[in-house]
């Protein structure tokens, strides 16, 4: 992974400052005090105002006590089941090449 340079795009946002590979982005501005989240969990607040594309780091983040909810899987959606699914698809390989099989001989053996 990179680092992220100032004027980069991505779809949606620009990157306003340099950003250390393995750092946190803003993609959306962030009020002071607002909750930082990470994967819907909050992982600290916003100490200043974090415009969108800069740097999330401790320069602009605090910790502070909140209510915490230990539910898991509590925003997971049901799938939508496809009426006729696919028949599996396989690639065999062996020494004298590939051929795309369903229940080829040579992926039996």
């Amino acid at each position: 992974m990179d680092d992220f340079e100032a004027g980069q795009s991505m779809p949606g946002i620009e990157v306003a400052e340099r950003i250390p590979a393995g750092h946190k982005l803003a993609l959306r501005v962030i009020p002071q005090g607002e909750p930082i989240r990470k994967y819907n969990q909050i992982i600290g607040f916003a100490s200043q105002s974090i415009p969108a594309g800069t740097h999330v780091h401790s320069h602009n983040t605090e910790m502070r006590p909140f209510e915490r909810d230990y539910a898991f899987g509590v925003d997971k959606k049901e799938d939508d089941p496809v009426a006729t699914p696919a028949p599996l698809q396989a690639i065999c390989v062996r020494m004298a090449g590939w051929a795309p099989v369903t229940t080829s001989p040579c992926c039996l053996r």
